[in-house]
Protein backbone atom coordinates (compact mmCIF):
# COMPACT_ATOMS: atom_id res chain seq x y z
CA UNK A 1 0.00 0.00 0.00
CA UNK A 2 1.03 3.62 -0.53
CA UNK A 3 1.67 5.83 2.47
CA UNK A 4 -0.19 9.13 2.87
CA UNK A 5 3.01 11.13 2.37
CA UNK A 6 3.26 9.80 -1.20
CA UNK A 7 -0.16 11.25 -2.00
CA UNK A 8 1.02 14.69 -0.82
CA UNK A 9 4.22 14.48 -2.85
CA UNK A 10 2.40 13.39 -6.01
CA UNK A 11 -0.17 16.17 -5.68
CA UNK A 12 2.59 18.75 -5.21
CA UNK A 13 4.36 17.52 -8.36
CA UNK A 14 1.12 17.54 -10.32
CA UNK A 15 0.20 21.05 -9.13
CA UNK A 16 3.45 22.40 -10.58
CA UNK A 17 3.10 20.42 -13.84
CA UNK A 18 6.24 18.34 -13.31
CA UNK A 19 6.81 15.74 -16.04
CA UNK A 20 7.69 12.39 -14.47
CA UNK A 21 7.02 8.65 -14.37
CA UNK A 22 6.37 6.84 -11.08
CA UNK A 23 8.85 3.97 -10.73
CA UNK A 24 10.19 1.66 -8.01
CA UNK A 25 8.16 0.28 -5.12
CA UNK A 26 5.35 2.81 -5.51
CA UNK A 27 4.85 1.74 -9.13
CA UNK A 28 4.81 -1.91 -8.07
CA UNK A 29 2.09 -1.19 -5.50
CA UNK A 30 0.01 0.75 -8.03
CA UNK A 31 0.33 -2.19 -10.44
CA UNK A 32 -1.10 -4.56 -7.83
CA UNK A 33 1.82 -5.71 -5.68
CA UNK A 34 1.34 -6.32 -1.95
CA UNK A 35 4.67 -4.57 -1.33
CA UNK A 36 4.54 -1.85 1.35
CA UNK A 37 6.50 1.37 0.83
CA UNK A 38 6.67 4.87 2.25
CA UNK A 39 9.15 6.05 -0.39
CA UNK A 40 8.47 7.65 -3.75
CA UNK A 41 10.80 7.12 -6.71
CA UNK A 42 10.29 9.01 -9.96
CA UNK A 43 12.09 9.42 -13.27
CA UNK A 44 11.88 13.07 -14.26
CA UNK A 45 12.24 14.96 -17.53
CA UNK A 46 15.44 16.98 -17.63
CA UNK A 47 14.31 19.81 -19.89
CA UNK A 48 14.94 23.27 -18.43
CA UNK A 49 11.30 24.14 -17.76
CA UNK A 50 10.67 20.87 -15.98
CA UNK A 51 13.69 21.39 -13.73
CA UNK A 52 12.25 24.77 -12.72
CA UNK A 53 8.84 23.18 -12.09
CA UNK A 54 10.46 20.49 -9.96
CA UNK A 55 12.29 23.11 -7.94
CA UNK A 56 9.04 25.00 -7.23
CA UNK A 57 7.12 21.83 -6.38
CA UNK A 58 9.64 20.73 -3.74
CA UNK A 59 10.68 24.13 -2.37
CA UNK A 60 8.33 24.00 0.69
CA UNK A 61 9.55 20.59 1.88
CA UNK A 62 13.15 21.15 3.08
CA UNK A 63 14.91 18.74 0.75
CA UNK A 64 18.32 17.42 1.78
CA UNK A 65 20.62 14.72 0.43
CA UNK A 66 19.91 11.45 2.20
CA UNK A 67 23.00 9.98 3.83
CA UNK A 68 25.18 13.05 3.19
CA UNK A 69 26.98 14.91 6.02
CA UNK A 70 24.66 17.39 7.71
CA UNK A 71 27.08 20.26 7.13
CA UNK A 72 27.28 19.62 3.38
CA UNK A 73 25.82 22.67 1.57
CA UNK A 74 22.93 21.70 -0.70
CA UNK A 75 20.01 23.52 -2.28
CA UNK A 76 17.59 21.72 -4.54
CA UNK A 77 17.05 24.06 -7.47
CA UNK A 78 17.13 23.93 -11.26
CA UNK A 79 20.89 24.54 -11.30
CA UNK A 80 21.74 21.66 -8.96
CA UNK A 81 19.30 19.37 -10.78
CA UNK A 82 20.91 20.20 -14.12
CA UNK A 83 24.42 19.58 -12.79
CA UNK A 84 23.48 16.19 -11.34
CA UNK A 85 21.36 13.26 -12.49
CA UNK A 86 20.08 11.02 -9.69
CA UNK A 87 19.23 12.41 -6.23
CA UNK A 88 18.23 10.52 -3.08
CA UNK A 89 16.43 13.01 -0.87
CA UNK A 90 14.97 13.35 2.57
CA UNK A 91 11.99 15.73 2.68
CA UNK A 92 9.35 16.85 5.16
CA UNK A 93 7.08 14.38 3.35
CA UNK A 94 9.44 11.41 3.51
CA UNK A 95 12.02 9.84 1.23
CA UNK A 96 12.03 10.89 -2.42
CA UNK A 97 14.36 9.60 -5.13
CA UNK A 98 14.71 11.64 -8.33
CA UNK A 99 16.20 9.63 -11.19
CA UNK A 100 17.31 11.13 -14.47
CA UNK A 101 17.93 7.63 -15.81
CA UNK A 102 16.62 4.18 -14.86
CA UNK A 103 18.83 1.11 -15.22
CA UNK A 104 17.97 -0.91 -18.31
CA UNK A 105 15.27 1.50 -19.46
CA UNK A 106 16.90 4.90 -20.03
CA UNK A 107 15.79 8.45 -19.31
CA UNK A 108 12.33 10.02 -19.14
CA UNK A 109 11.79 10.03 -22.93
CA UNK A 110 12.62 6.33 -23.19
CA UNK A 111 10.56 5.50 -20.12
CA UNK A 112 7.38 6.83 -21.72
CA UNK A 113 7.14 3.69 -23.86
CA UNK A 114 7.29 1.62 -20.64
CA UNK A 115 4.60 3.66 -18.89
CA UNK A 116 0.85 4.00 -18.80
CA UNK A 117 -1.40 6.68 -17.38
CA UNK A 118 -3.33 5.52 -14.33
CA UNK A 119 -5.64 7.48 -12.04
CA UNK A 120 -4.60 8.09 -8.43
CA UNK A 121 -6.36 10.45 -6.04
CA UNK A 122 -8.52 11.65 -8.96
CA UNK A 123 -5.46 12.60 -11.04
CA UNK A 124 -3.83 10.85 -13.99
CA UNK A 125 -0.17 9.88 -13.41
CA UNK A 126 2.31 8.08 -15.66
CA UNK A 127 3.31 4.81 -13.98
CA UNK A 128 5.97 2.29 -14.98
CA UNK A 129 4.37 -0.85 -16.44
CA UNK A 130 4.80 -4.33 -15.02
CA UNK A 131 7.05 -5.19 -17.96
CA UNK A 132 9.19 -2.13 -17.24
CA UNK A 133 9.40 -2.97 -13.55
CA UNK A 134 10.42 -6.56 -14.29
CA UNK A 135 13.10 -5.52 -16.79
CA UNK A 136 14.54 -2.92 -14.40
CA UNK A 137 14.62 -5.23 -11.37
CA UNK A 138 16.29 -8.02 -13.31
CA UNK A 139 19.06 -5.65 -14.39
CA UNK A 140 19.55 -4.01 -10.98
CA UNK A 141 19.66 -7.42 -9.34
CA UNK A 142 19.58 -6.37 -5.69
CA UNK A 143 18.23 -8.95 -3.27
CA UNK A 144 15.09 -6.93 -2.52
CA UNK A 145 14.45 -6.51 -6.25
CA UNK A 146 14.90 -10.22 -6.99
CA UNK A 147 12.54 -11.11 -4.13
CA UNK A 148 9.81 -8.98 -5.72
CA UNK A 149 10.25 -10.45 -9.21
CA UNK A 150 8.10 -13.62 -8.80
CA UNK A 151 5.10 -11.56 -7.67
CA UNK A 152 5.47 -9.06 -10.53
CA UNK A 153 5.83 -11.87 -13.08
CA UNK A 154 2.77 -13.65 -11.66
CA UNK A 155 0.74 -10.42 -11.86
CA UNK A 156 1.74 -9.96 -15.49
CA UNK A 157 0.92 -13.57 -16.41
CA UNK A 158 -2.45 -13.38 -14.65
CA UNK A 159 -3.47 -10.19 -16.41
CA UNK A 160 -2.43 -11.50 -19.80
CA UNK A 161 -4.37 -14.75 -19.39
CA UNK A 162 -7.50 -13.11 -17.96
CA UNK A 163 -7.85 -10.33 -20.47
CA UNK A 164 -6.92 -11.66 -23.89
CA UNK A 165 -10.60 -12.05 -24.78
CA UNK A 166 -11.51 -8.41 -24.05
CA UNK A 167 -11.65 -6.49 -27.32
CA UNK A 168 -13.84 -3.99 -29.12
CA UNK A 169 -14.82 -4.65 -32.73
CA UNK A 170 -15.58 -0.96 -33.43
CA UNK A 171 -12.04 0.04 -32.50
CA UNK A 172 -10.37 -2.76 -34.48
CA UNK A 173 -12.50 -1.96 -37.53
CA UNK A 174 -11.51 1.71 -37.27
CA UNK A 175 -7.83 0.76 -37.04
CA UNK A 176 -8.16 -1.47 -40.09
CA UNK A 177 -9.78 1.37 -42.07
CA UNK A 178 -7.56 4.09 -40.54
CA UNK A 179 -10.74 5.87 -39.48
CA UNK A 180 -11.01 8.46 -36.73
CA UNK A 181 -13.12 7.42 -33.76
CA UNK A 182 -15.16 9.67 -31.49
CA UNK A 183 -16.16 9.06 -27.87
CA UNK A 184 -16.95 10.82 -24.61
CA UNK A 185 -14.16 10.47 -22.05
CA UNK A 186 -14.06 12.12 -18.61
CA UNK A 187 -16.80 14.53 -19.65
CA UNK A 188 -15.18 15.61 -22.93
CA UNK A 189 -16.05 14.52 -26.47
CA UNK A 190 -12.81 13.50 -28.15
CA UNK A 191 -11.76 12.62 -31.70
CA UNK A 192 -8.85 10.18 -31.87
CA UNK A 193 -6.80 8.49 -34.58
CA UNK A 194 -6.55 4.95 -33.09
CA UNK A 195 -3.14 3.29 -33.31
CA UNK A 196 -3.52 0.12 -31.27
CA UNK A 197 -6.07 -1.66 -29.10
CA UNK A 198 -5.35 -4.24 -26.44
CA UNK A 199 -4.76 -4.92 -22.77
CA UNK A 200 -2.49 -2.69 -20.70
CA UNK A 201 -0.01 -4.18 -18.26
CA UNK A 202 -2.39 -2.99 -15.52
CA UNK A 203 -4.99 -5.39 -16.97
CA UNK A 204 -7.27 -2.76 -18.53
CA UNK A 205 -8.77 -2.79 -22.01
CA UNK A 206 -7.25 0.29 -23.68
CA UNK A 207 -6.52 2.05 -26.92
CA UNK A 208 -3.55 4.21 -27.78
CA UNK A 209 -3.97 6.99 -30.30
CA UNK A 210 -3.51 10.58 -31.35
CA UNK A 211 -6.15 12.95 -30.01
CA UNK A 212 -6.88 15.45 -32.77
CA UNK A 213 -9.79 17.16 -31.04
CA UNK A 214 -9.67 18.88 -28.66
CA UNK A 215 -5.99 19.67 -29.09
CA UNK A 216 -3.43 20.68 -26.49
CA UNK A 217 -3.19 24.25 -25.22
CA UNK A 218 -0.42 24.83 -27.79
CA UNK A 219 -2.77 23.77 -30.60
CA UNK A 220 -1.00 20.48 -31.33
CA UNK A 221 -2.52 16.98 -31.43
CA UNK A 222 -2.03 14.98 -28.22
CA UNK A 223 0.08 11.96 -29.15
CA UNK A 224 0.50 8.56 -27.60
CA UNK A 225 -2.13 8.68 -24.87
CA UNK A 226 -3.75 5.53 -23.46
CA UNK A 227 -7.55 5.59 -23.06
CA UNK A 228 -9.39 3.06 -20.92
CA UNK A 229 -12.28 1.59 -22.91
CA UNK A 230 -14.37 1.10 -19.75
CA UNK A 231 -14.39 4.87 -19.24
CA UNK A 232 -15.58 5.66 -22.79
CA UNK A 233 -19.17 6.26 -23.82
CA UNK A 234 -20.89 6.90 -27.16
CA UNK A 235 -17.99 5.29 -29.06
CA UNK A 236 -18.39 5.46 -32.83
CA UNK A 237 -16.39 5.39 -36.03
CA UNK A 238 -16.45 8.61 -38.08
CA UNK A 239 -16.12 9.17 -41.83
CA UNK A 240 -12.80 10.98 -41.34
CA UNK A 241 -9.68 8.96 -42.15
CA UNK A 242 -5.92 9.41 -41.76
CA UNK A 243 -2.96 8.20 -43.81
CA UNK A 244 -0.04 7.55 -41.43
CA UNK A 245 0.29 6.33 -37.84
CA UNK A 246 2.05 9.50 -36.66
CA UNK A 247 5.75 10.16 -36.02
CA UNK A 248 5.81 8.68 -32.50
CA UNK A 249 3.91 5.46 -33.20
CA UNK A 250 5.65 2.50 -31.56
CA UNK A 251 4.68 -0.88 -33.07
CA UNK A 252 6.17 -2.58 -29.99
CA UNK A 253 4.06 -0.76 -27.41
CA UNK A 254 5.48 -1.54 -23.95
CA UNK A 255 2.32 -0.15 -22.34
CA UNK A 256 0.34 -3.18 -23.55
CA UNK A 257 0.79 -6.76 -22.44
CA UNK A 258 -1.46 -8.00 -25.26
CA UNK A 259 -2.44 -6.32 -28.55
CA UNK A 260 -5.72 -7.18 -30.30
CA UNK A 261 -5.21 -4.96 -33.33
CA UNK A 262 -2.69 -2.34 -34.38
CA UNK A 263 -1.69 -0.12 -37.28
CA UNK A 264 1.50 -2.19 -37.39
CA UNK A 265 -0.61 -5.17 -38.46
CA UNK A 266 -2.43 -3.04 -41.05
CA UNK A 267 0.83 -1.84 -42.59
CA UNK A 268 2.30 -5.34 -42.57
CA UNK A 269 -0.77 -6.71 -44.36
CA UNK A 270 -0.46 -3.97 -46.98
CA UNK A 271 3.21 -4.68 -47.76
Amino acid sequence: MLASNIEKLLKALHKHEVEFVIIGGAAAVIQGSAYVTGDLDICYSRNDQNLKNLEMALAPYNCSLRGAPKNLPFRLDAVSLKSGLNFTLTTDLGALDLLGEVAGLGGYAELLSFSEELELYGIGFKVLTLEGLIKNKRIVGRQKDLMLLPELEALLELRESKNKLKWNSVICEAIRKKAVIQFDYHGITRAVEPQSHGISTAGNEVIRGIQINPRSTSGKPIEGRLYMVSEMSDLKQTNETFLTPGPHFNPNDKGMSYVHCSLAQVHKAGD
